[in-house]
């Protein structure tokens, strides 16, 4: 072979190598930073979530979060410590400390549904945070009333009947749920969750119990954690936000408790012990939260509603 050939064949396997070098960095260089921008978002996402998880806590709202783009959510509960988390794109997460969320385990979508709701005791405990990406079709009595973001009778992905039951008892409470699975309606349509609730006196607040569709059940106090039970999958998750909710009520209950021993009592016409009636007295009072009702809400209401009908000021 003369020079010249072997210069040509040179010059051209030069080009093939430095070629495949360079095509290969480049797919290197993709990737690597496809794998960077996926870790930036997740951790923008996350961020961004949880400041907006603290910016819901005092406000009631309901809107719809746009990302742009296809983003993945996972939530679960820590029964242990009573607390929540959730990750992005099965990345980066935060854990969520203070804040109760009502959520499917999994959200997949780019826009995602965010409402709150106060859950009262009767004082505020906390705002209820809502997230969800599916779509619901809720059966219930028209004088039932409900959130219109929630109210909705549109063909859905998951189906939920509510119905008033005014016999509710402590004992219905325990067990599986009887004969779920086999309620149809006329026009044979069948429900991944049945919700059994009775209303107090003023209509105003609701109890019950959740059946989900394995048929285990599990009890709530207020319309606000009623509507955390249609966001939740199971009862494992729903029973463990429920945990997460009652331990912020002992909480706060805990903070009115010590506001009483610094309220002066002088120029109230009412005994200062009167003020220990418009607080729950133990954890005991809180803890057995499945048998909970109306009358020991309605007490401490009207116990503080009297505190300040007397010209005395009021615990909360």
């Amino acid at each position: 072979m003369n020079k010249k050939g072997f210069a040509v064949m040179f010059d051209w396997i030069f080009s093939i190598v430095a070629g495949v070098l360079i095509f290969s960095f480049l797919i290197y260089f993709a990737v690597q930073h496809t794998d960077l921008f996926g870790k930036i978002t997740a951790k923008v996402v996350a961020e961004e979530l949880d400041v907006m998880f603290s910016q819901y806590e005092t406000t009631e709202t309901k809107s719809v979060l746009d990302f742009g783009k296809g983003v993945e959510l996972e939530f679960k509960c820590d029964e242990g410590d009573k607390r929540q988390w959730f990750k992005v794109n099965d990345r980066d997460g935060k854990d969520v400390w203070g804040k109760i969320i009502f959520a499917p385990e999994k959200i997949k979508s780019d826009k995602i549904n965010v409402a709150t709701a106060s859950w009262n005791v009767p004082f505020r405990v906390a705002n209820f945070v809502y997230l969800w990406d599916k779509r619901y079709e809720l059966d219930y009595d028209p004088d039932f009333e409900l959130p219109q973001w929630l109210s909705s009778s549109l063909p859905g992905d998951v189906k939920i009947n509510f119905l008033q039951d005014s016999s509710l008892s402590s004992d219905m409470i325990e067990g599986d749920c009887p004969h779920f699975g086999s309620r149809l309606t006329a026009d044979g349509k069948t429900y991944d969750k049945m919700i059994y609730y009775d209303k107090d006196a003023t209509g105003k607040d609701v109890k019950g119990y959740i059946c989900f569709k394995d048929k285990k059940r599990s009890f709530f106090y207020g319309k606000a954690m009623m509507m955390g039970a249609v966001f939740t999958d199971s009862k494992e998750e729903f029973d463990c936000v429920k945990k997460a909710a009652v331990n912020r009520f002992k909480i706060v209950n805990n903070v009115y408790d010590e506001k009483i021993n610094h309220i002066p009592f002088e120029n109230c016409p009412i005994s200062g012990g009167r003020y220990n009636d418009a607080v729950y007295n133990t954890d005991n009072d809180i803890e057995p939260f499945d048998s909970f009702n109306f009358g020991k809400v309605s007490e401490i209401e009207s116990a503080n509603n009297r505190l300040i009908g007397g010209g005395c000021a009021g615990v909360y």
